[in-house]
């Protein structure tokens, strides 16, 4: 899990995306925009995942779609999907720490994110602010460098 390591393999496909004039020029959809793999894994298995209830993963998660919009520009790809592998489970305790955007019909503050994005179009404004965390740091946390395929820009 970390913000490093799922920009890393999303840069990875992002980056051979834009090496094909005509892949880069279509839709493309990443196929799986989550922090860590075991959406199924609750916090009784793994008492880490219990951050899945709280506001530490919409945050992640608003972090996450920001730098994929980063790694778009960056390699001037049209993403314009993101997938989130969340899912509903039946008759399981609340807030059990499951990768879902409600539990038991209450919704879990992750899924505002989701809203908000979904209503989000057309040109986007920049902004900054001293903060921030720039992408090429974010990546270098991941690789211990920026590796030769990921050009050395400001974003």
């Amino acid at each position: 899990m970390g913000l490093a390591n799922e920009l890393k393999a999303a840069g990875e496909g992002v980056s051979d995306c834009g090496k094909v004039p005509e892949v880069y020029s279509s839709s493309n959809y990443l196929s799986e925009a989550d922090p860590e793999g075991c959406a199924a894994c609750s916090m009784k298995v793994n008492p880490a995942n219990a951050y899945r209830n709280g506001p530490l993963y919409p945050a992640y998660t608003a972090a996450a779609i920001k730098g994929l919009f980063a790694l778009q520009d960056r390699y001037k790809v049209n993403l314009i999907s993101m997938l989130s592998w969340s899912f509903e489970f039946e008759d399981k305790e609340y807030f059990e720490g499951f990768r879902t955007l409600a539990t038991n019909g209450v919704d879990k503050p992750v899924i505002n994110i989701f809203r908000m994005a979904g209503l989000m179009s057309g040109e986007r404004i920049s902004t900054s602010s001293t903060g921030q965390v720039p992408l090429n740091d974010i990546l270098t946390r991941a690789y211990g460098r920026l590796p030769i395929s990921m050009p050395l820009r400001q974003g």
